[in-house]
């Protein structure tokens, strides 16, 4: 498994976005109607999330910082000038997108009459009772294809954040490779963070043995945990070998 540690809070954003429309796609692919149900609710609990941040404003900035890295690659003779404006057009189109983009990220979705009753019904965060949301009861009824159709039309006012969350990550994870390391008692301390970092990869290859990482400034410390039979957590204090990745812009 490979376990993503953000180093600021735009970054965690980015990646609960980014884990949302795996999700969300995920289901869709299914025929089962609790799956297309899940995929309904979990888009309202996302309109919900996108009514509270500033996405638009943190992609902007992030494009922007990107973009001017790439710029700067521009001169050095080792690099593939092709592929360098393959990227800054890409930066430059997703960038268009976000500072022409009118209100807020999500806004569509929170206007939805629909979504607005389901949402408005779904405050007691339990399964669908057609006493509590009739609408959503005879929603729920229709027939797959149906309710597929309503769900990438609403995923679809939601593309143009899919895609820049999606380079976004993309070259971000890029700009670092993994490196073997040794946590002797199932502790790793991490001295010196280089600055820009905003993304730590860890790659472990143990069945139900995981990492936290505690991070300041200047360094972070890597801790591992097991899981027993009842699915408790529990310090690794033993050896194990992992590869980190310290994902970032070098000044």
């Amino acid at each position: 498994m490979i376990f993503e540690f953000p180093l600021s809070q735009n970054y965690r954003h980015f990646l609960r976005v980014e884990a949302t429309f795996v999700q969300i796609r995920k289901l869709l692919e299914s025929e089962r109607n609790e799956s297309l149900q899940a995929a309904l609710l979990l888009l309202q609990n996302f309109s919900d999330f996108l009514s509270r941040v500033d996405l638009k404003t943190e992609i902007i900035k992030e494009l922007e910082i990107q973009s001017g890295h790439y710029r700067r690659l521009q001169s050095n003779p080792e690099v593939d000038k092709v592929k360098l404006e393959s990227f800054l057009a890409q930066l430059r189109k997703l960038h268009h997108w976000a500072i022409n983009f009118s209100g807020k990220i999500g806004d569509s979705l929170k206007h939805d009459n629909f979504l607005g009753a389901v949402a408005s019904k779904q405050s007691l965060q339990t399964g669908i009772v057609s006493a509590d949301s009739p609408e959503l009861a005879v929603f729920d009824f229709q027939p797959a294809e149906f309710k597929r159709n309503y769900l990438q039309k609403w995923l679809a006012t939601l593309d143009g954040l899919e895609k820049s969350i999606s380079v976004i990550l993309r070259l971000t994870r890029e700009l670092s490779a993994f490196t073997p390391s040794v946590a002797p008692l199932g502790d790793f301390m991490i001295d010196k963070v280089p600055t820009n970092t905003n993304l730590i990869r860890i790659k472990v290859d143990q069945a139900k043995i995981f990492p936290e990482v505690s991070a300041s400034k200047h360094c972070a410390s890597i801790h591992f945990y097991s899981l027993d039979t009842n699915l408790r957590k529990l310090k690794f204090r033993d050896k194990i070998e992992f590869t980190v990745a310290l994902c970032g812009w070098r000044v």
